[in-house]
């Protein structure tokens, strides 16, 4: 029975009741524009709609235009007159006011009802719902989903769309659409404004200290809106968590539908974590006992929704994690893992996560501390401090954590940490709310030595090399002396071997290799927390087998092995250390210290060539006593390491008791002698004693040729010595033929392009340079140079040899303005490598005030003679020729400035200091007697 038209008389539901709306969308346009059209679409519409409703006990209590409000017993029953009125619309033509689009809301709750009409929150509550849906689109409120799910119509599911504000109402609703076979079910997003989906993320899991990663949350950004799968991959404590919620909080609008963070590190603590899902977003399969059913509703769901993050945190297993990661949809998926293979995920390759840089290792520092006006020395102390955390996310926090709690200096913290290391960082485990460092590593220390005892190995020798680019040549080449299991995993000599070898460690994030380099990388803390936990006799016996490797790796540094050389010397040089600590393998440590010395003094790095020969010395002379001769050899490589530093005297120091051991020990003609007196009679050329020089390389000579033949290089070598000391000497016609045979003889040897060939070129020039012979001698010049720019760098000392020798034959051949940038250029790079206080640097400085000299600038060449001076006095004494020449060129600048007193004492002086050095008849001496001669005429008169 009906009273007002269209309402129903029939006794309405009380109590809960369930409230269904409906409305035709962009109804009053189409009235405007076929509203003959409109009332017979619409007195069908309401036909069927009416039918729908009264055939599942539908009580409609007003009609407004073309809306509809309908009052249900059940929330079920609303459900089903849904889905039945949407079918019948859909099969009904409309095809005269093109098409009919009616959308539908339904809610639950009680209302106050008066005459047959309702009133209240419940009502105003699906009005509004219903303004958010589209046309065919059937909404549900959380409360009227969450009823019926218990009793869902036929087929019927329910699809989240999360949180809405409603018009006018202050609390969001929970949005669901009823999906159901031959409704429509792709509709764009809701009209209203959507609250911010679910953010299942533990408050606990995010720092608010977060420092850097730009570039990596911008890659890692590019790489979801690609390819929706992404994984961080990294050393446990680098940062991949936060990394991941750091990107999640920024990028929390773009992920309407919610993001979800799950602990992926174990099967129980995926389920538990989809079985989370289901519950929030208010899945019917939540409150199921059985957890399968469960997690397969939640990756439904994400199957069939598009806008959501979730991270699957700690995934160090893929092969566990493959089943939870859903297979489409377009929602994001972002791993974090030590593993960094997922390609079985539909992801290529993982995107690395590092340490922090060095700025941002500081600021982190400071902002977890509240330091941020820390002194000028305490900021210097934070920063050695972060750079001795290796920049590590993790450990910064430990540290800084118990550096607030504590209120320690910076500076007070760094020297503890420096004498306790790992044990030190241990002390913050109370103060932060995750694992340690050393609790995150400890368990996949022990996977490693369970899955690979080999493997296990390489890591813990690795903790006593140098962290950075470990070179695989350490463990191919010195294989049989690192123990059984790692000479057994490398008994395949193919190119696999070692990345087999390296894949536990890799898998894990224990090491960064690179096997386009052929190394691979440990972090500082690893190598730290390792060698915490390794016992006195373990350690001892890693360093061994490490000692042992090097020795069987690091090969003679002949110019042809300078690459391998380089690749092997930090390990060396951060080898040393533990060497002298654990006292292990002195005699073989020698040798491969001594190797790594002569290197690094070829290479001009003369700081880490001292450094590494005095630490050999020491090792040396505690196991075999002071007088032995492996401590000669130590003594010789630090002689001539001091030489190169232009510490001549304390060169001459050690190569003489260098020698007395050896002629003691070895015997007077062993080649080892030969070594030391070659080496000494350098000096000694070096301080312009060329009598004792000659007398010392004669003797070296003798024995070199007698045990080596005429040819050998080290011949050469002699040969070379003793033709500049005749040519210092004054002796150049009896020089020169020594020079061309130790030319041919190194050519023959070593191919014309190796350094030692430039040097006996240059060697060969100076002859002719000093006889006169400035063409053949610039030519000699311009080659020598080319082939050490070439083999050894633009800075290497040599290179300023070679460009100090041309820029004076461009003087000899007044090319002054050519020469200046030669002396310049020299002088700059020998500053920079040797330092401003080295003797060398006069001899640029010399060279390019005498060019000025001849060009009439005094007051340019000025400054320069005296720094000259002042440089070669201090290293050499006031009575050495290179002193005395120098003093000839600030002689000439006085006389080209009439300062002809001044000028005539410098010549006088100079004479003097070259007649005790030079043969009688030398003609340099008859052009200094004939200047002194001329300026005393001058002065008399």
């Amino acid at each position: 029975m009906t009273g007002r038209e269209g309402v129903t008389t029939a006794a309405p539901p009380s109590g809960t009741v369930t409230f269904l709306f409906s409305d035709i969308e962009g109804s009053t346009r189409r009235w405007d524009r076929e509203r003959g059209a409109m009332q017979e679409a619409l007195r069908l519409h309401d036909r069927l709609v009416r039918a729908a409703l009264a055939a599942h006990a539908g009580y409609v209590f007003k009609t407004i235009g073309d809306a509809f409000c309908a009052a249900f017993s059940t929330p079920e029953s609303a459900a089903a007159a849904a889905i039945s009125a949407q079918l019948a619309l859909g099969r009904s033509d409309f095809s005269a006011v093109d098409g009919l689009r009616v959308r539908m809301a339904i809610n639950t709750g009680t209302a106050d009802e008066r005459d047959g009409d309702y009133f209240g929150p419940v009502v105003n509550r699906v009005a509004r719902l219903l303004t958010l849906g589209h046309g065919g689109q059937v909404l549900l409120s959380g409360i009227a989903a969450d009823l019926i799910r218990e009793n869902p119509p036929p087929q019927a599911t329910l699809v989240a769309l999360g949180e809405h504000v409603l018009k006018d109402l202050e609390r969001p609703e929970q949005v669901y659409q009823l999906v159901a076979p031959g409704l429509p079910h792709d509709f764009g997003a809701l009209r209203g404004q959507r609250v911010k989906g679910p953010w299942l993320v533990p408050d606990a899991m995010r720092t608010p200290y977060f420092m850097g990663r730009e570039d990596l949350l911008a890659r890692l950004r590019q790489q979801l809106v690609e390819r929706h799968r992404a994984a961080l991959s990294g050393l446990g404590g680098i940062g991949k968590t936060q990394t991941a919620i750091e990107y999640a909080r920024r990028h929390r609008p773009d992920y309407r539908d919610g993001v979800f963070w799950i602990n992926a590190e174990t099967v129980s603590g995926l389920t538990t974590g989809f079985v989370e899902i289901a519950k929030t977003l208010g899945l019917i399969a939540a409150d199921s006992n059985d957890q399968e059913q469960v997690v397969q509703a939640a990756l439904e769901w994400l199957s069939v929704n598009d806008h959501w993050l979730l991270i699957l945190d700690n995934a160090d297993d893929r092969r566990a994690v493959r089943r939870f990661v859903p297979q489409s949809g377009n929602g994001d998926v972002l791993i974090t893992s030590r593993e960094s293979v997922f390609a079985e995920l539909g992801i290529p390759r993982a995107l690395e996560v590092g340490d922090l840089n060095d700025a941002e290792a500081v600021r982190f520092l400071f902002s977890r501390t509240g330091r941020d006006d820390a002194t000028p020395a305490e900021r210097d102390a934070a920063s050695e401090l972060t750079a001795d955390l290796g920049n590590l996310p993790l450990a910064l926090e430990q540290a800084a954590a118990y550096i607030a709690e504590s209120g320690a200096s910076f500076s007070d913290y760094l020297s503890a940490f420096r004498k306790r290391r790992a044990a030190l960082l241990e002390r913050a485990r109370e103060l932060v709310s995750h694992d340690t460092v050393a609790a995150t590593w400890a368990a996949n220390f022990e996977s490693v030595e369970s899955a690979s005892p080999a493997a296990a190995d390489v890591l813990h020798i690795s903790a006593f090399l140098a962290p950075d680019a470990i070179a695989f040549e350490i463990f191919t080449e010195g294989a049989l002396a690192l123990g059984e299991p790692i000479a057994q995993a490398l008994s395949d000599s193919d190119d696999l071997a070692m990345t087999e070898l390296l894949r536990p460690l890799a898998r894990y994030s224990l090491i960064r290799s690179d096997a386009t380099s052929r190394t691979y990388g440990v972090h500082r803390l690893v190598q730290q927390i390792l060698r915490a936990a390794t016992s006195q006799v373990q350690g001892r016996k890693y360093v061994t087998r490490a000692v042992s490797a090097l020795e069987a790796s690091f090969p003679e540094p002949e110019y042809a092995k300078f690459p391998l050389c380089n690749r092997l010397v930090p390990h060396v040089v951060a080898l040393a250390e533990w060497a002298d600590f654990y006292d292990a393998q002195p005699e073989m440590a020698g040798r491969v210290f001594s190797r790594a010395t002569r290197y690094l003094w070829e290479r001009a790095r003369y700081a880490e060539a001292q450094a590494l020969s005095e630490r050999a010395l020491a090792i040396t002379e505690r196991a075999f006593g002071p007088n032995h001769p492996d401590v000669s050899r130590c003594l010789n490589d630090l002689a001539v390491v001091h030489w190169y530093q232009g510490r001549f005297r304390e060169a001459q120091a050690r190569n003489e008791r260098a020698l007395a051991i050896r002629e003691s020990a070895l015997g007077p003609e062993h080649l080892d002698v030969a070594s030391s007196l070659n080496s000494l009679a350098i000096i000694h050329s070096n301080q312009g004693n060329y009598a004792e020089a000659k007398r010392l390389i004669e003797r070296a000579l003798v024995i070199r040729e007698r045990a080596l033949g005429p040819d050998h290089p080290l011949v050469a070598h002699s040969l070379g010595n003793l033709a500049n000391i005749l040519n210092e000497y004054g002796l150049h016609d009896e020089a020169l033929p020594l020079c061309q045979r130790v030319v041919a003889i190194r050519e023959r040897a070593l191919g014309p392009d190796h350094p030692d060939v430039a040097g006996s070129l240059s060697n060969l020039a100076n002859v002719y340079k000093d006889q006169g012979s400035y063409a053949e001698a610039q030519a000699l010049y311009e080659r020598a140079l080319s082939i050490v720019e070439q083999a050894l760098g633009p800075d290497h000392p040599d290179v300023g040899f070679s460009l100090n020798n041309l820029g004076n034959i461009y003087v000899a051949l007044g090319r002054y303005v050519d020469a200046e940038p030669l002396f310049e250029r020299a002088r700059a790079a020998r500053e920079r490598v040797l330092g401003s206080g080295h003797p060398s640097l006069a001899e640029s400085l010399t060279g390019l005030a005498n060019a000025y000299v001849l060009q009439n600038r005094h007051a340019e060449a000025e400054p320069l003679f005296e720094r000259a001076l002042s440089l070669r006095e201090r290293a050499l004494g006031s009575e050495h020729a290179h002193v005395a020449t120098t003093l000839v060129g600030l002689a000439s600048l006085r006389k080209a400035q009439r300062r002809f007193a001044e000028a005539l004492s410098l010549y006088e002086r100079a004479l003097a200091i070259k007649e005790r050095i030079l043969a009688a008849g030398n003609p340099e001496l008859a052009e200094i007697r004939a200047d002194v001669d001329a300026l005393r005429a001058i002065t008399r008169s």
